[in-house]
C-alpha cells in the first residue's frame, strides 16, 4: 500500500542505532525527532537548509534539560547530527545515514 504520508527508515543493519535504542533510549527519541521536523525542501528561507530541524523543546520528546544537553552532545559525538545555535534556538543537523526521513 502506498500512502502519501512522511515515514523515516532506519538502517535495519545499524549496530549503533540498536544500541542506542537499547542503552540511550532518549538519544534515539531525539535523533527520531530530529528526522521527523528535518526540512525537506528550501520553499522557506529562514536561515534553516534541508536535513536540518530546529530542536530545543525537550520536554517535547520526555526529557529533561540535563538529558536533552547529554542527548545531543551523545548524537553529535557519535556522528549522527551537528549542532548550531542560532538567535531562533538550537538547529541540529542529520550527517548520517541510519536514519533517513523519506516523504
Amino acid at each position: 500500500m502506498v500512502t502519501n504520508r512522511p515515514f523515516i527508515k532506519l538502517n535495519r543493519n545499524s549496530s549503533k542505532l540498536y544500541e542506542m535504542l537499547r542503552k540511550r533510549s532518549t538519544s534515539f527519541s531525539l535523533l527520531t525527532l530530529i528526522a521527523l521536523r528535518s526540512r525537506r525542501t528550501n520553499e522557506i528561507n529562514d536561515g534553516i537548509e534541508v536535513g536540518e530541524a530546529l530542536i530545543g523543546d525537550y520536554k517535547e520528546y520526555g526529557a529533561t534539560q540535563q538529558i536533552y544537553r547529554s542527548d545531543k552532545k551523545y548524537l553529535a559525538k557519535i556522528g549522527e547530527i551537528t549542532i548550531r545555535s542560532t538567535s531562533k534556538g538550537t538547529i541540529a543537523k542529520l550527517i548520517s545515514n541510519e536514519m533517513i526521513f523519506l516523504y
